[in-house]
C-alpha cells in the first residue's frame, strides 16, 4: 500500500543516441516510464519476493539490462468503517439482542476477516448490555421506565489497529398502565351512615401525573349510592334503607385510555345490629357472614371477622358431609378476611362453609350453587 519507485540510470557514449526502457521480467504492479523510473503500489495480495529485470537500448538496438530482487513486506492494514451504524431501536421496559455479525455489512479490514476482528460497545449510564451464548452479542436494556435517545460506541480492532464510530440508541415509549394499589377487598357500614374513601390513595401510575387519572364507578345494585368528587378524588358511599352486598366496580384510567379494575364488596348493614355484634365480640370470638352472592354461579365471597389472631380453617362441604375445598388453613390478623370460591366444577345444590379458629370458635352457614 506504499508507493515504490527506482530510478534506472544507463549512459551512451553516443551523444545521440535516444534511450527506451521496458521490463522484461516484474510483478504486476510495476511499470517504467520513458525515463526509466520503475514505480508502482503493492496491494495486500502483492506480499512476497519478485525477480525485477529491465532493459535499456538504443535507437539501434543495442541494449543492456539490470535485475536486481524486490521484496514486498506485508504491513498490517488498520481497520475501518465503511458506513455510518444504524439506529438500534426498541420499546421502553423491553430489551433488543444485537448480534456481532450485525455490524459486519459497517465495517471493512483489508488484512482480516469481519469475524476476526474484536468489536466492544461502550456502555453508557441509561444502557445495560451483557455478553449472550458462544457467539458473541449485545443485549440492550434501557434503565426502567425511561425512554429516548442516547449515543453509545463501537470500537473495532485487529490487535494491532482500531476505529471507532458512534451509533444511537432509540428507546420508544410505552404508557404504563395505571395500577389500583392498597384497596381493600370489602368494606362495610350502616345503612344510616356514609362511609368515605380517599381515592388517591390507592391510585399509582409512573407515567401520569395524579391530576390526569380518572375514576369510574358502577354498581350491581343503584341502591348504593356514589357520589364523587373528581377534584378532591374523594368517594362517599351511602345506602339508605338497605341491608344486604353490592358489588362496586371500579375502572382507574389515564389519559391515553390505559385502564384498571377492581371490585369492592361492599356490605350495608339495615341497622347497627350487626356492626354492634362485631364490635362487642369477646376476644376469641369470629363472626361469619352470609356468602354474596347467594345462590352464586360459579364464584362468591365468603367474609369473616376475627377479633384476634387466630389459626382459622374455612372448609366447603356438600350436603353429604365430604369435603369439597379448603379455602384458608394458616394464622391470619385481626380484622375482616374475604376469600372466593369457585365451583365451576361442582355440580348445582346446597353447599356448606364452616369457619373454625384455635380459640374453639366453629360456625357453619348454608350456600347455593345454580347453575
Amino acid at each position: 500500500d506504499i508507493l515504490y519507485q527506482y530510478q534506472v540510470v544507463a549512459t551512451d557514449v553516443d551523444e545521440d543516441a535516444v534511450l527506451s526502457y521496458s521490463l522484461l521480467t516484474a510483478p504486476v504492479f510495476l511499470s517504467v516510464n520513458a525515463g526509466g523510473l520503475i514505480s508502482g503500489t503493492p496491494g495486500n495480495s502483492d506480499v512476497g519476493t519478485y525477480d525485477v529485470s529491465v532493459e535499456v537500448k538504443d535507437q539501434f538496438n543495442a541494449a543492456d539490462t539490470q535485475s536486481y530482487r524486490l521484496t514486498v513486506q506485508d504491513v498490517n492494514d488498520a481497520p475501518y468503517f465503511t458506513a455510518v451504524l444504524p439506529t438500534i431501536t426498541f420499546l421502553e421496559d423491553d430489551s433488543t439482542l444485537v448480534p456481532e455479525d450485525y455490524w459486519y455489512p459497517y465495517v471493512e479490514d483489508p488484512d482480516d476477516a469481519d469475524a476476526e476482528l474484536q468489536y466492544t460497545v461502550k456502555n453508557d449510564q441509561q444502557f445495560v448490555y451483557s455478553l449472550q451464548g458462544v457467539q458473541t452479542s449485545w443485549t440492550f436494556t434501557a434503565a426502567d421506565d425511561w425512554f429516548g435517545s442516547d449515543t453509545l460506541s463501537l470500537r473495532i480492532n485487529d490487535a494491532a489497529s482500531a476505529d471507532s464510530a458512534r451509533f444511537f440508541v432509540r428507546v420508544l415509549a410505552v404508557n404504563d398502565a395505571p395500577e389500583i394499589v392498597g384497596l381493600p377487598d370489602s368494606l362495610r357500614f350502616s345503612s344510616s351512615q356514609q362511609d368515605t374513601l380517599q381515592m388517591a390513595d390507592y391510585q399509582s401510575d409512573i407515567d401520569s401525573p395524579s391530576d390526569q387519572l380518572l375514576w369510574y364507578f358502577e354498581t350491581n345494585d343503584t341502591t348504593l349510592k356514589t357520589n364523587y368528587d373528581s377534584d378532591t378524588k374523594e368517594l362517599i358511599l351511602s345506602a339508605p334503607g338497605f341491608n344486604g352486598y353490592v358489588n362496586l366496580f371500579m375502572t382507574l384510567t389515564d389519559d391515553s385510555a390505559a385502564a384498571a379494575h377492581d371490585t369492592l364488596l361492599v356490605h350495608v348493614l339495615k341497622d347497627e345490629t350487626a356492626l354492634e355484634s362485631i364490635g362487642s365480640l369477646l376476644p376469641g370470638q369470629a363472626y361469619l357472614y352470609q356468602n354474596f352472592p347467594n345462590p352464586f354461579n360459579p364464584t362468591t365471597l365468603i367474609t369473616y371477622h376475627l377479633s384476634i389472631a387466630s389459626y382459622a380453617k374455612l372448609t366447603v362441604f356438600n350436603t353429604l358431609g365430604q369435603k369439597v375445598r379448603e379455602l384458608v388453613n394458616k394464622k391470619q390478623t385481626v380484622g375482616t378476611h374475604s376469600v372466593s370460591f369457585t365451583a365451576a366444577n361442582l355440580p348445582s345444590g346446597i353447599y356448606y362453609y364452616l369457619l373454625r379458629t384455635d380459640s374453639g370458635y366453629s360456625e357453619i352457614k348454608k350456600m347455593i350453587l345454580l347453575k
